[in-house]
C-alpha cells in the first residue's frame, strides 16, 4: 500500500514574509492587495485575526476594524522561491515530493519502507526540517493524500506528527470536522444547519443528495467523505540548474570573438533546457577573467594563493522579455550588455546558467526543432560552398578503421554528396528503424468508438457486439473465436477523472485472423480497437 505524508504550513505565504522580517511578530499583520479594485484579506496572522480580520474580508472593513494592522502586498516571485526551498529540504527524504496551492507539501512514500521503516520517527525528522526552515508545521501520514492533508490541517499548532495506520483512512476522516475537508466557503454552515457537524455525518445522507444540493461541490465532498477521490496534489521533480562552461584556448577580448564563443555555449544550453521542456526565464552570463597586463600586454594565469582562488569573475544577469528558446533574442541580449562593457582583463572561460525555467509550450519546442534544421541546413550550404571552392579534400569526416594501436583506429576521408544532403535533413532514428516496405503493407489500427464490451473467457472471445465491425467480418460471421496469442498486460492508470482509473491492455490474435486491442477495467472486457 502506498502512504503518503503531508506536511502542513498554516498561512504558508504570511509565514515566509514574517520569516525574512522577524520584527513583524507579534503585530496584526495580514497579506493583501491594497492597490487592487476591491481587495480582500488573503491570510492573517493570528493577532489579526483576534481583531476580526479574517481572510476573504474586504479591505475597507479591514481597515475599520484594525486600522494599525500591517498590510504585505503578495509576491509571486518571492512565493515560488519559497517553495522551491521547502521541496528541495524535502528531497532528502522521498522522491516523489509535490505541494498544493494551500500551504501543504506531499511525500509520496512509495518504495521508501527500507529507508524510513518507522513512520512515526519519519515524522518527526519531517517536523524538524520544516522547523529548521523557520516553519511551524503539522505533518501527518496515511494512506491517502486526503486523509494525510485533513487530519494535518485539523491537528492542534506544535501537536506532534500523527501517523494513521494502514486501512483506518476512512475511521480518521470520519473523526474530524466539516472543515477538515476542502469545501466552499459557506457549505460548511449549510449542513451545520442539518445537524451534520462531523465528516461521518455525510455518510447519513441518501447517495447522491449532496450532488443535487450543491452540483459538483457536493459529489466531490461525498467522493472525499468515501476516500475515494483523487489525489490532492501532483508530484514536481527537482528542477537541475543547466549550465555550460567553455575555457577558452587563448584569452579574448574582442567583441565578435565573444560573441562568437557565446553562440556556440548558449546553443549547447538551449539544447539542454529543451529536452526537459523547458524554456529560459531568467539567464546568467559568467566571464572568467585572465589578469591582465597592460604594459607587457601578456594575459597569464594567478599563481597559487591568488586572491579568490581562481580567475576573477563577472557575472549578469540577462532577462528577456518572456520565457524563450529563441537564440536570436538572447544573443541579442549578450551583444547589448558585452558591447556596454569595458571589460578590465580578457576573457578566459565564458559560462552560461539557466537559473530559472518555465514550462515550454509546445509551440515554443516546435520553432526551437525548426531553429536546429535551419541550422542543419546553413551547415550543409557551408560544406557545400567549401567543397565548390576548395576540392572534395576540403570537408572530411572521422571514421573507425580496424588497426591494433588505438591512435591509429581513427582516419578522416572526404564527404560524399549524398552525405553533404543527408546534414540538411538527418533521419530519424525512428526512420532508420523502419523496413523497407510498401505503405499498404503496414497495419492500420482502427479505433471503435465507443469501446464495445466483449466476453473474454480463457481460450475464447465473444465478438457479437461488434458484428458490423472489421474483426467479425473478417470471421466471415463466426462471433465466437478462440485465441491463439496474446500480449500484453499494457497497464495504465491515472487521474484523469473524478474517480480516476486503472486499465489493462491486450493484444490478442484469434484462429480466425483478428486481431484486437482489448482492456480490461473494473472486471470487465471492452474492444478498444482491431487492426485491419
Amino acid at each position: 500500500m502506498i502512504r503518503t505524508a503531508c506536511i502542513w504550513i498554516p498561512r504558508f505565504e504570511l509565514a515566509a514574509r514574517l520569516r525574512e522580517s522577524p520584527e513583524l511578530r507579534g503585530q496584526p499583520v495580514i497579506l493583501a492587495d491594497a492597490a487592487a479594485t476591491r481587495a480582500r484579506v488573503l491570510e492573517a496572522t493570528p493577532e489579526a485575526e483576534a481583531a476580526g480580520l479574517q481572510p476573504g474580508l474586504s479591505m475597507v472593513t479591514a481597515r475599520a476594524l484594525c486600522p494599525e494592522a500591517v498590510i504585505v502586498p503578495p509576491d509571486a516571485a518571492f512565493l515560488r522561491a519559497a517553495r522551491k526551498e521547502v521541496l528541495a529540504a524535502l528531497y532528502a527524504f522521498a522522491e516523489g515530493v509535490g505541494r498544493d496551492e494551500q500551504g501543504a507539501f506531499f511525500l509520496s512514500l512509495a518504495g521508501c519502507e527500507r529507508l524510513h521503516p518507522d513512520e512515526k520517527v519519519l515524522g518527526e525528522k519531517l517536523a524538524r526540517t520544516v522547523r529548521a526552515l523557520g516553519y511551524e508545521g503539522r505533518v501527518a501520514i496515511a494512506g491517502s493524500a486526503l486523509a494525510a492533508w485533513s487530519v494535518a490541517r485539523a491537528g492542534a499548532e506544535g501537536a506532534p506528527a500523527t501517523v494513521i495506520p494502514p486501512g483506518e483512512d476512512r475511521a480518521s476522516l470520519a473523526a474530524l470536522p466539516l472543515e477538515a475537508l476542502p469545501m466552499p466557503e459557506g457549505m460548511a454552515r449549510l449542513l451545520g444547519l442539518l445537524g451534520i457537524e462531523a465528516v461521518g455525518g455525510l455518510e447519513r445522507l441518501p447517495p447522491g443528495a449532496l450532488a443535487l444540493r450543491f452540483g459538483k461541490a457536493g459529489l466531490e465532498l461525498e467522493e472525499q467523505a468515501r476516500g475515494s477521490t483523487t489525489s490532492r496534489f501532483r508530484v514536481e521533480e527537482p528542477v537541475q540548474v543547466e549550465e555550460v562552461l567553455q575555457e577558452l584556448d587563448e584569452p579574448l577580448e574582442e567583441l565578435e570573438a565573444l560573441l562568437f564563443v557565446g553562440k556556440s555555449v548558449l546553443d549547447r544550453l538551449l539544447t539542454q533546457v529543451a529536452r526537459s521542456r523547458r524554456v529560459v526565464v531568467t539567464l546568467e552570463l559568467t566571464l572568467r577573467l585572465a589578469i591582465y597586463s597592460r604594459r607587457s600586454h601578456e594575459a597569464h594565469e594567478p599563481h597559487e594563493g591568488h586572491a579568490g582562488a581562481g580567475l576573477p569573475e563577472l557575472t549578469h544577469r540577462l532577462r528577456p522579455a518572456r520565457p524563450t528558446l529563441n537564440s536570436r533574442t538572447l544573443l541579442e541580449l549578450l551583444r547589448l550588455w558585452l558591447s556596454s562593457q569595458e571589460l578590465p582583463a580578457p576573457v578566459a572561460a565564458f559560462g552560461l546558467r539557466a537559473v530559472e525555467v518555465g514550462c515550454a509550450s509546445a509551440r515554443q519546442l516546435d520553432l526551437f526543432a525548426r531553429q536546429q534544421e535551419h541550422d542543419r541546413e546553413a551547415l550543409a550550404t557551408i560544406c557545400s560552398r567549401l567543397v565548390a571552392t576548395f576540392g572534395r579534400e576540403a570537408v572530411v569526416r572521422p571514421r573507425l578503421v580496424e588497426r591494433h594501436l588505438p591512435e591509429a583506429r581513427l582516419s578522416w576521408m572526404p564527404l560524399e554528396g549524398t552525405e553533404l544532403a543527408s546534414l540538411a535533413s538527418p533521419r530519424r532514428a525512428w526512420q532508420e528503424e523502419r523496413p523497407a516496405a510498401a505503405p499498404a503493407a503496414f497495419p492500420v489500427l482502427c479505433l471503435i468508438e465507443p469501446p464495445r464490451p466483449v466476453t473474454f473467457e480463457g481460450a475464447r472471445i465473444d465478438l457479437s457486439s461488434v458484428a458490423e465491425e472489421g474483426p467479425a467480418r473478417a470471421a466471415r460471421g463466426r462471433h465466437l473465436q478462440r485465441v491463439v496469442a496474446r500480449e500484453g498486460p499494457y497497464r495504465l492508470q491515472g487521474e484523469w477523472w473524478a474517480t480516476g482509473f486503472e486499465r489493462e491492455y491486450w493484444l490478442v490474435r484469434t484462429a480466425e485472423g483478428a486481431v484486437l486491442w482489448l482492456f480490461r477495467s473494473q472486471g470487465e472486457w471492452h474492444v478498444q480497437a482491431y487492426v485491419d
